[in-house]
């Protein structure tokens, strides 16, 4: 089924799932475990990541290169408020919150690694020597509206298979007021990591 919906769009079945650990104490492996559907009818999910404030997820859906901001609500349930559509495959967003929003601006915004080519992993998978090339993205919201700015791309020589990325500012005053941030970035087939610096 999950191999239906990474190529068919109108495949929305996927079912994201919220679960409470209330027992960690207990010694019976289904004791204090509560388990409800949070959000239904998503097309590909995959990957949860806090928003910009306790209340808002981005979730990612993979191969259609989205992100929904979805506000949780009393009842654990999610709400799609909007969605960033994106040209590659995202994965695992994560938010960055700008430490520096009072130099040259606010930067802070939605960061998300995916494949530039994700309809060739099938290609790759079990492939020791595989190259998915990447792109790492980082999505602002600005006049109203959410630009997208591509951090960082590379042809899967150096890193492959990226899937998730974090975003750390550097202090304007360690590069010339220039606004900066490292970006680190892994993939499910990476061999190891990558960071670099990046202009924001």
């Amino acid at each position: 089924m999950r191999q239906i919906e990474d190529v068919y769009y109108g495949a929305k079945w996927s079912t994201t799932i919220f679960v409470q650990i209330t027992d960690l104490t207990s010694k019976d492996c289904t004791a204090g475990i509560e388990a409800s559907v949070a959000l239904k009818r998503l097309h590909n999910n995959n990957g949860l990541g806090h928003g910009r404030t306790p209340n808002e997820i981005a979730i990612g859906s993979a191969a259609s290169g989205d992100i929904h901001i979805a506000n949780v609500n009393a009842n654990n349930t999610l709400t799609v408020l909007e969605t960033i559509p994106f040209d590659t495959a995202v994965d695992n967003p994560s938010f960055y919150s700008d430490p520096f929003s009072n130099v040259e601006g606010d930067s802070s915004g939605y960061v998300s690694a995916g494949l530039s080519k994700a309809g060739d992993l099938a290609k790759s998978v079990g492939v020791a020597a595989g190259m998915e090339p990447v792109m790492v993205w980082l999505a602002q919201h600005k006049n109203g509206k959410w630009e997208k700015k591509l951090l960082f791309e590379d042809d899967g020589k150096r890193l492959r298979s990226a899937a998730t990325a974090v975003l750390i500012g550097i202090d304007p005053a360690l590069e010339a007021g220039n606004k900066k941030g490292w970006l680190f970035v892994t993939g499910f087939y990476s061999k190891s990591m990558i960071a670099v610096k990046v202009d924001l």
